[in-house]
């Protein structure tokens, strides 16, 4: 496990040696590198917390000017889908109504937005795409190290089962398997009724897939702009740890 969280690092630009972190051509100790990634993460939340502000403002101007080529209408529709289910994720844009006047405007008809208007969120979906895909790889390098600082401590555990405490009999050694039935009867039944294996593929395209493991891929899960959550995913503890 320690070696394969060190390739992911260096797929992410996070190279270690010798006890210093080295990214961009930098050294780094852990807390350093911490507070790097961590400072340069705030600030592209506040600027990404500002583009959806704008977005729902430019959504609701009034069109002034000539209607926009086909290409153009095709991408505004296409890039005003994907920030509607992207915004979905976080219940912060919902409260502040930006869910909502996304959703009005995939209700509103196309004649109504002018071309600057459309051009205009296109370029803010690509930059919101970009800064989502940029502050998610900060988060995940974070969980990384962390995970990485963890793999390092180990801990001495004695020996267990009929070849320990070789100084008693046997039959203190060892016990029956009744003994323990009764706690493991379960687990085979709980292994074929896993949610992977009882739910089908209903609602294929919802934004919490039903078909596969529970977790969804560890780069897609949202988070939150107010920096308060210490741990964006800590199901994955779970995974490692198996």
């Amino acid at each position: 496990m320690h070696n394969i969280i060190l390739k992911e690092l260096r797929v992410l630009g996070v190279s270690v040696a010798d006890g210093k972190y080295h990214m961009s051509g930098k050294s780094f100790s852990r807390e350093e590198l911490f507070e790097n990634i961590r400072s340069t993460t705030k600030k592209r939340k506040r600027l990404l917390w500002t583009m959806w502000h704008e977005v729902a403002m430019e959504l609701t101007s009034d069109a002034t000017n000539s209607s926009p080529t086909d290409s153009i209408r095709k991408l505004f529709v296409s890039s005003l889908h994907d920030l509607y289910t992207l915004s979905c994720c976080f219940d912060e844009l919902d409260k502040c109504n930006v869910v909502k006047a996304i959703k009005v405007s995939l209700d509103k008809d196309i004649e109504s937005f002018s071309s600057i208007s459309m051009s205009n969120v296109i370029d803010y979906a690509l930059s919101i795409e970009w800064l989502n895909h940029l502050i998610r790889r900060d988060l995940y390098t974070i969980a990384l190290i962390t995970k990485l600082s963890e793999s390092l401590q180990t801990e001495a555990t004695g020996v267990a089962g009929p070849w320990s405490r070789t100084d008693v009999p046997m039959q203190e050694r060892v016990f029956k398997w009744d003994q323990v039935a009764g706690e493991t009867a379960g687990r085979a039944m709980d292994r074929r009724n896993q949610r992977r294996y009882r739910q089908g593929f209903e609602g294929y395209k919802d934004l919490w897939p039903n078909e596969g493991t529970y977790w969804r891929e560890i780069r897609n899960e949202p988070y939150k702009f107010d920096d308060k959550d210490s741990n964006p995913y800590p199901h994955r503890n779970t995974l490692w740890s198996s």
